[in-house]
């Protein structure tokens, strides 16, 4: 599974040790999104990510 490698860890690292950047974003989709391809997280990594947040910020 993608969230085992090395690559995934990081990616979901820097996105949890930035959470409240994210959220506090104005634009959190676009902020998400260059932020996944600046620490070059996967492709699926980051339709992972964005799903879970997505989730997140609904409740």
């Amino acid at each position: 599974m993608a969230f085992f490698d090395i690559g995934a860890k990081y990616c979901v690292m820097q996105v949890v040790r930035h959470m409240h950047l994210i959220l506090l974003g104005t634009n959190t989709a676009d902020a998400l999104s260059f932020k996944l391809e600046e620490w070059k997280c996967d492709q699926s990594v980051q339709n992972s990510i964005r799903c879970f947040l997505v989730e997140a910020l609904q409740m």
